[in-house]
């Protein structure tokens, strides 16, 4: 006869390792008599993102300390506080990068040059005419 089987959300203390998503037996005593059921560990809000990346620094102990401290007052481990520090400036950086800054001059200069329509000298109309040396795949 197969076992019952149902879903449940482990929390992270009932979890087994090498459990997720393998069924476990579990046996419950009811009315003394044994009562076996399959249970199927749906441990999706529990689990994280693998991480197989490995990246390895070398610091001053002076520095280790800082991280250290910081890393206990955000109630974080070390390794977790220095990756969410380094991706947090990570996209800062990323993001100077998509915005460009202009003085009040050079934005009215360029807000002027795209107000104004485009005109097209002779050698850019004869470089429009001539046949095209590639092909667009359409």
């Amino acid at each position: 006869m197969e076992p019952e089987k149902q879903a449940v959300f482990a929390p992270p203390e009932h979890r087994r390792k090498g459990a997720r998503g393998v069924a476990v037996r579990r046996r419950n005593a009811i009315a003394g008599t044994a009562l076996d059921t399959a249970v199927l560990y749906c441990q999706c809000k529990y689990m994280s993102v693998v991480k197989d990346e490995r990246l390895q620094i070398r610091v001053d102990p002076a520095q280790k300390r800082l991280l250290e401290r910081a890393a206990e007052a955000s109630h974080v481990n070390v390794s977790a506080f220095v990756v969410q520090a380094a991706a947090l400036r990570a996209e800062e950086i990323l993001a100077e990068r998509q915005t460009v800054r202009l003085s009040e001059a050079a934005a009215i200069a360029f807000t002027e040059a795209l107000a104004r329509p485009a005109t097209v000298n002779d050698r850019l109309a004869g470089a429009l005419r001539r046949p095209r040396k590639f092909r667009w795949l359409d």
